[in-house]
């Protein structure tokens, strides 16, 4: 953060950059955890209700990170 307060680059470099490199642990983790848990939870099993409670849990996890300062 030394380098974001002397104004070495934007926070929209900053921003773009934290959330590229923490995109594929997110999807991955959030996808290990959605395929365990529909099927033990015993939710419909079609492929459609599947991927839209996926694409819920992303939309979920993508929007709940937080930068840290």
């Amino acid at each position: 953060m030394r380098e974001r307060s002397a104004g070495m680059y934007r926070l929209s470099a900053y921003y773009l950059a934290t959330v590229t490199t923490e995109m594929p642990a997110i999807v991955c983790l959030v996808t290990g955890y959605v395929v365990v848990l529909y099927w033990m939870v015993g939710l419909t099993p079609k492929a459609f209700n599947f991927f839209v409670f996926l694409i819920i849990e992303l939309i979920h996890a993508f929007s709940s990170q937080v930068i840290k300062p």
